[in-house]
């Protein structure tokens, strides 16, 4: 939105991640987080941290390449993530929207659920 001198008015709160996303954690610390409790809760709770922290690591890449393989292994994981929130999503008889749009805009009816929204790529609770 702008004013009536084309300034950028901005007219929601805006969030920042200023630092790294649970950065002492590894894919494999989240993997056994969901298998000791595996609730949907759980899982949308992980899907919020793995989606975070991809988002992260994609923005920080340009600044440090060698973080690629890091960033790979956590994306491969957002994606067997989004596979099993989408088969509850079918399961539910619910509509699955935003097919088109990257994996952390899919799952967006079943993080809604779970007390999450998407503020603009970060997964944040309401």
């Amino acid at each position: 939105m702008e004013d009536k001198d084309n300034h950028f008015l901005v007219t929601e709160p805006i969030y920042v991640m200023t630092s790294e996303p649970r950065k002492n954690y590894t894919v494999n610390d989240l993997r056994n987080k969901l298998s000791k409790n595996p609730t949907e809760q759980t899982l949308a709770d992980v899907y919020a941290v793995v989606c975070n922290k991809v988002a992260w690591l994609d923005d920080e890449l340009y600044d440090n390449p060698s973080l690629k393989k890091l960033y790979e292994e956590w994306r491969k994981f957002a994606e067997e993530l989004i596979v099993h929130i989408e088969e509850i999503i079918k399961t539910r008889k619910l509509t699955l929207t935003n097919l088109k749009k990257p994996y952390i805009h899919r799952g967006e009816q079943f993080m809604t659920v779970y007390g999450y929204i998407d503020d603009s790529g970060w997964w944040r609770k309401k």
